[in-house]
């Protein structure tokens, strides 16, 4: 059993097509602790990009769109 398991943050259960593959899925109180974090990260970025420009924040949306689709290549 993994930690996240054993946290109740997801589970696992057999797949529903092939009975050889175990499937994981977020529990709520997994889903709950996904929503914190993403509010976290949300009010860090809002405080670091408060004083940024609209020409600083497309520039930074374009590089990191570029290095996304550079990086699933």
């Amino acid at each position: 059993m993994s930690r996240l398991e054993e946290q109740g943050l997801i589970e696992r259960r057999p797949s529903a097509t092939d009975k050889r593959v175990r499937e994981a899925t977020v529990t709520g109180k997994g889903q709950h602790m996904v929503d914190m974090l993403n509010a976290a990260r949300e009010r860090l970025a809002n405080r670091i990009l408060v004083d940024w420009t609209d020409t600083d924040l497309n520039q930074l949306q374009t590089l990191l769109r570029r290095f996304a689709d550079d990086l699933m290549r």
